[in-house]
């Protein structure tokens, strides 16, 4: 069974609606198109940016005029030690005062070392004080010893 196909028909105000919606473009219409929505596209980016860069500039006037809060006064503090602590490592590195550094190092260093020969110098002459005394203390309880055996053999 062979299946009949019955035409389209359209109607001729449809016809007419159809001509008049369809544009006919060339390829150089559809560049020009493309150029024009990128070209728009750019214009609106750029008008975003700009907003973008002016509401920036405003925040960082509020921010300017507003007081410091406790946390970022710390913090402004602490650039400040921070930066008088780069100051004097700057002065630091001149040579004047790498040679006085130098010099208070070292008399620290051999007022140290002079501390410490002093002590083992005590520590030396207490071991030698207790030697002595637990030496007399054997010797006392020796001679204590003997003379309780003198005492049981003459007993």
């Amino acid at each position: 069974m062979q299946r009949q196909h019955k035409p389209n028909v359209i109607s001729g105000h449809d016809l007419y609606r159809m001509r008049g919606e369809t544009v006919i473009r060339t390829k150089a219409d559809i560049r020009r198109e493309a150029r024009e929505k990128e070209a728009e596209r750019d214009r609106k980016w750029a008008d975003q940016a700009a907003r973008k860069e002016r509401m920036k500039q405003l925040e960082a006037r509020r921010i300017a005029s507003m007081p410091l809060s406790e946390l970022e006064q710390e913090e402004a503090e602490d650039a400040e030690r921070e930066r008088i602590r780069n100051r004097f490592l700057d002065q630091e590195a001149m040579d004047e005062v790498k040679k006085m550094s130098s010099l208070v190092a070292y008399a620290k260093t051999a007022s140290i070392r002079e501390r410490q020969l002093k002590e083992k110098k005590l520590r030396a002459e207490r071991e030698l004080e207790e030697e002595t005394i637990r030496d007399l203390e054997v010797e006392i309880a020796r001679m204590e010893q003997m003379k309780l055996w003198q005492e049981r053999e003459s007993a």
